[in-house]
């Protein structure tokens, strides 16, 4: 850490012993409630990030702020003070809010997190299940994930229900309903997190180019400022803020003619004798066929009706249109960049950030990487444009940042940090530099230009 006689030190408006005992009276009412609310809110979260959470949420109670990103109605940018060097880690997993922040993290990482989200203009944010844990919905890869509560000998791993070949084995379909009648009925309970508000929030400041999230439980498009279109159309005047890559547990629709209608609870419960719950024959293919049948045409085969989403190993019914808003979305010049919840596993959005990640570089934006663990190796050298790589619960970014924006903000303009100060310096031997240069290069061009005076010798008679 920084020395803490040149690193700037706030504390918190509570006075100290105050903080320490309401935060020890939050404590225990989070451990007596930790059996009736934790395990409805949480289903694969670490203890100690949730405290963390609920701590952080009531100080910022008692500091009367809400955890809204600060809206600051700029015109103009204000000039970044500080970019972290590549891939630099801020590592939230063990603050503890009775104590400065300033001894815990890099005060000037927290500074670009909050700079990046409170001043950038066109931010695309890239979303995985992850942002949807402390909602009640489990993600899919971890230990408690949803691939490994599926998993079973006859099936391998639950991640096999999520491939378009399981509706060649009847058990396999028998599993596909339940896990999404599970997914179903969480969705419909759920309510959003506060990272989804937070993202909400940046698009009614106006300020959200795309979100593109890779969830199909509905949480982000169920927000008044992240509505989404079903199906998918590609207008360059009205392209919804979220684009949803991998479908819509709410849906069924038909393989055959389109057909869309709403998935229900009746779907479940009311069925014929030896009939599927969601795998059925079309409604709108059997009254087509009625028609036909009607006009004495020739009937055709039925289209099997089923839940909207995208699996592994199949055609992406949008993916064309997906592709042009993406272009679009490129030639937009994004300025920050916000992958959260996700490991990327799926190549196509691993392209998707690589490509995303390297335009708003190139415009000199912020890439951020949130999540509960870092990225893989594999992931950093392939992107290979992170700016800042933040590890631990999502849900503590919209409240930290404006945590940060009420204690901090106004210190740090004022006053240049140590690592500031140094890159000011590396700024100025730059330049210095490349004056220099110049001013050797101009010398040269003056040295060229110059003609050297010919000297003429006049030849005098020699007498014999």
């Amino acid at each position: 850490m920084n020395n803490p006689d040149k690193i700037i030190k706030v504390k918190l408006e509570i006075p100290i012993e105050n903080s320490n005992n309401l935060l020890k009276s939050n404590n225990n009412n989070i451990d007596n409630n930790d059996d009736n609310n934790d395990n409805n809110l949480i289903q694969d979260s670490n203890i100690n990030q949730m405290k963390n959470l609920k701590s952080l949420n009531f100080i910022l109670q008692n500091l009367k702020i809400s955890n809204e990103l600060p809206n600051k109605n700029f015109i103009r940018k204000p000039k970044l003070l500080f970019r972290p060097p590549s891939c630099t880690v801020l590592n939230l997993k063990n603050l503890k809010f009775n104590l400065p922040l300033d001894d815990q993290i890099e005060i000037e990482d927290l500074y670009f997190l909050h700079f990046a989200l409170t001043y950038c203009k066109k931010a695309v944010i890239i979303t995985g299940a992850g942002i949807s844990v402390n909602s009640g919905i489990p993600d899919f890869r971890s230990s408690n994930g949803l691939f490994q509560g599926f998993s079973s000998k006859s099936n391998g791993s639950g991640k096999n229900l999520f491939d378009y070949n399981l509706f060649r084995n009847p058990d396999s379909i028998g599993k596909f309903e339940k896990m999404i009648e599970k997914l179903f009925k969480l969705s419909q309970i759920s309510k959003p997190s506060p990272f989804h508000k937070m993202i909400d929030n940046l698009s009614n400041q106006g300020r959200l180019l795309r979100l593109y999230t890779q969830n199909i439980d509905c949480l982000d498009i169920d927000l008044p400022n992240l509505k989404t279109e079903i199906p998918l159309t590609f207008n360059k005047n009205s392209i919804p803020k979220t684009i949803q890559l991998h479908g819509n547990v709410k849906l069924l629709n038909c393989s055959k003619c389109n057909y869309i209608t709403e998935l229900n609870q009746n779907y479940f419960d009311n069925r014929k004798f030896g009939e599927s719950r969601l795998i059925r024959t079309c409604p709108s293919c059997e009254e087509m066929n009625s028609v036909r049948q009607i006009a004495g045409k020739r009937i055709q085969n039925n289209g099997i009706l089923r839940p909207r989403i995208v699996l592994y190993n199949e055609f992406h019914p949008d993916g064309e249109i997906i592709g042009s808003i993406t272009e679009k979305d490129l030639k937009s010049k994004p300025d920050c960049l916000i992958i959260s919840g996700t490991t990327l596993k799926i190549p196509g959005v691993k392209r998707l950030v690589k490509e995303m990640a390297k335009v708003v570089h190139s415009n000199k934006g912020y890439v951020i990487w949130i999540n509960i663990d870092e990225p893989s190796q594999n992931i950093i050298d392939y992107v290979d444009y992170f700016d800042l790589i933040v590890v631990g619960d999502c849900q503590m970014i919209p409240g930290l940042v404006k945590l940060f924006d009420h204690v901090y903000s106004e210190k740090l303009s004022t006053k240049s940090t140590p690592k500031q100060k140094t890159q000011d310096k590396k700024l100025k031997i730059s330049k210095i530099k490349n004056s220099i240069v110049n001013i050797d290069s101009k010398i040269q061009k003056v040295k060229k230009k110059q003609v050297k005076p010919k000297i003429s010798i006049k030849k005098e008679s020699i007498p014999i």
